[in-house]
């Protein structure tokens, strides 16, 4: 719709004057309403910026050129101070568990979450992440007035002594899937070896087949297999002596990461694997004792210290993916500015959406046993 004004020339000072309509800024062609829509519609809706145009001319008859509607989202999201806008908000009450990872998309991003309390607390985002990257960004959060007492990372080389450079005493929970990783894909490995020799013999292709279609289900809990699966698994065992010990391998390895224990118990559990010799029959299985054997064991196992402590870095992994599909659909420029610009505006709706849920706070276990180092 197109609205029209008067323009108006002083007689006495020959200047010309312009009424100014209120639903629209000074030199803006289109109306503030329509300005705003636009904006929540990208941040809020995740509307692309090609189909914003269409959403414009359906609701508003207006086709705005794309590097319009382009510039109204970042003009808007360059005012945005993530300090005083949501950092400090989202330090509020922290729960004292930190977990911090790191995504690469032509730039590096830096991202703490706090999981008890859902939220993402900092981003940040570098050429690249090393330790002096990962320093700047933990004494930025330590600035805000996070104070964590355990942090949940990854196994990456540059987590392994900055934390406690700017929070000492700080106790570290290495994801235990990132752990357990190596010892999966070993195992994997000792299946499919056993799988080859079924292959080789007579009379053993059959099982050889069934071995494959099961070699996944062979890395799960018992809780989580069908009553099919226990049985097929069960009669191939009865068979076959070394894929009884893998499975036996698989379930106490499970065993070490348990809640319902101690830590002195998690280390008993680790002792008798290490231990037990009939583990040594295949190079993949004494990979596997030889992971255990690691002094990362004890940081995989600090969460026993305390009743909510998460024991994977899956909470800032899920914030990672999303930050990925956002990219993948809704802004294909991968300049430092719109990357930047899409994350802040992101944390601003998820503070909007967020509720007014208690803090939670990390609760540690009484059981007057010593922590360990």
């Amino acid at each position: 719709m197109n609205v029209k004004v008067g323009v108006y020339r002083c007689q006495a000072c020959k200047k010309f004057f312009r009424f100014q309509p209120p639903m629209a800024q000074k030199g803006k062609h289109y109306s503030q309403r329509a300005i705003e829509k636009a904006r929540s519609a990208v941040a809020e809706d995740k509307t692309t910026f090609a189909g914003l145009r269409k959403r414009l001319e359906r609701d508003f008859h207006v086709r705005p050129a794309l590097s319009t509607a382009y510039g109204w989202f970042h003009d808007s999201a360059d005012a945005i101070d993530m300090e005083r806008d949501y950092e400090r908000w989202a330090a509020e009450g922290f729960s004292g568990v930190l977990v911090v990872d790191e995504l690469y998309d032509h730039y590096a991003v830096l991202v703490a979450t706090d999981p008890l309390n859902d939220k993402t607390l900092s981003v940040r985002l570098c050429r690249t992440a090393n330790e002096e990257e990962l320093r700047q960004f933990l004494t930025h959060l330590k600035d805000l007035g996070i104070h964590p007492s355990v942090i949940v990372t990854d196994g990456a080389p540059i987590y392994q002594n900055v934390p406690k450079e700017v929070w000492p005493g700080i106790r570290q929970q290495l994801c235990i899937f990132h752990y357990t990783r190596a010892i999966t894909k070993n195992v994997l490995t000792a299946i499919n070896d056993l799988r080859g020799v079924l292959a080789r013999k007579v009379g053993t292709k059959e099982d050889s087949r069934k071995l494959w279609g099961l070699r996944y289900v062979l890395l799960s809990r018992e809780e989580k297999l069908s009553e099919t699966q226990r049985a097929a698994i069960a009669e191939l065992s009865a068979r076959y002596a070394r894929l009884r010990l893998i499975r036996d391998l698989v379930l106490k390895v499970f065993g070490l990461f348990t809640r319902n224990q101690t830590h002195l118990e998690a280390w008993g559990k680790r002792r008798e694997i290490i231990e037990n010799e009939l583990y040594s029959f295949s190079d993949p299985l004494k990979r596997v004792v030889r992971t255990l054997r690691t002094e990362q064991f004890a940081k995989a196992i600090t969460f026993l210290d305390y009743i909510d402590c998460p024991r994977t870095s899956n909470h800032v992994e899920r914030a990672n993916r999303y930050y990925r599909k956002r990219a993948k659909i809704h802004y294909r420029n991968r300049t430092k500015r719109a990357i930047w610009n899409m994350v802040k505006t992101d944390l601003l709706v998820r503070k909007a959406n967020y509720g007014g849920r208690p803090p939670q706070k990390l609760q540690p276990h009484q059981r007057g046993e010593a922590v360990a180092a």
